[in-house]
């Protein structure tokens, strides 16, 4: 059981921004099932890649949702970053293979 890695860290992240940045992902997530859009995929999928490889302030939806959290005034709550990363890590790997397969079918 040593092996065992748990999702934690030292880290911590405005959890009012992460909710605002994943309600505005899945209504991109909404469109791009409805539409069939491939370069809205790939905007999403390149939006958690960098969400995963860089750091949550470069992503542009991070960043939308950090200014709408600073316009409404919503209450800063701190919360661990280290789940956030893996469930960005697993968005991505379904919006890009969600995209990749939405091009295959399109052609």
């Amino acid at each position: 059981m040593k092996a065992l890695i748990c999702p934690v860290s030292d880290q911590r992240v405005n959890k009012s921004v992460v909710r605002i940045t994943e309600f505005m992902t899945a209504a991109l997530l909404a469109v791009f099932v409805f539409t069939g859009n491939v370069y809205l995929g790939l905007f999403i999928a390149g939006d958690y890649f960098i969400r995963v490889f860089a750091d949550f302030n470069f992503s542009p939806l991070n960043r939308i949702a950090a200014f709408l959290n600073r316009l409404t005034g919503l209450k800063e709550l701190r919360t661990d970053k280290a789940p956030k990363i893996f469930a960005s890590r697993v968005g991505f790997l379904f919006a890009l293979s969600a995209a990749v397969l939405c091009s295959l079918i399109l052609q």
